[in-house]
């Protein structure tokens, strides 16, 4: 489930990391986000808004790449930053809530995907449909979720148009069921 993060004027190649992942070109996807946080390292810090983004990235690929457990890491810290950007509460903390509970759906954190998943759905209520609509998938696809939800949110996002890599992702997810 891409996290894809948002800013007005992006500080490096994060976009490109998504569309690379979004092509299945994971190599130069994982290149691309790697680059993106080094350059960001030197150039806006660790604690700037982006490169919570270039770490939702990170994650992304590193899920899409199967490295499940590793995802979970960079999914982590950018929860953190953004926690302490925004007191953990609006809806600026939703993609780190995503990319929290998508890593962890994919390395069976179930306990923790509902967590990130339900807190998601909380602060989901002012953010864009397809936040709304990824925050109920992941929320349904935990332990004690309901699969029928989760299909209704699955088809929320085939609306949207959302890449069929993470429609796929979904399909992998519901089929564990």
């Amino acid at each position: 489930m891409r996290t894809s993060p948002r800013t007005t004027r992006p500080s490096s190649s994060w976009i490109d990391a998504i569309a690379l992942l979004d092509l299945g070109r994971l190599a130069e996807a994982r290149a691309a986000a790697e680059q993106a946080l080094a350059i960001q390292r030197q150039t806006i810090g660790e604690n700037h808004p982006d490169y919570g983004g270039s770490l939702r990235a990170l994650a992304d690929v590193l899920g899409a790449e199967g490295r499940t457990a590793e995802a979970l890491a960079p999914a982590r810290r950018a929860l953190a930053l953004a926690e302490r950007r925004t007191g953990g509460v609006g809806p600026g903390m939703v993609e780190p809530l995503l990319a929290v509970c998508a890593a962890a759906l994919d390395a069976g954190h179930g306990d923790e995907a509902a967590a990130a998943g339900r807190r998601a759905v909380s602060l989901a209520a002012a953010a864009p449909e397809e936040l709304r609509a990824r925050a109920a998938v992941c929320l349904a696809l935990s332990p004690a979720g309901d699969r029928v939800q989760a299909r209704a949110a699955r088809a929320r996002l085939a609306a949207l148009h959302l890449p069929e890599r993470e429609l796929s992702r979904i399909d992998r997810w519901l089929a564990r069921r």
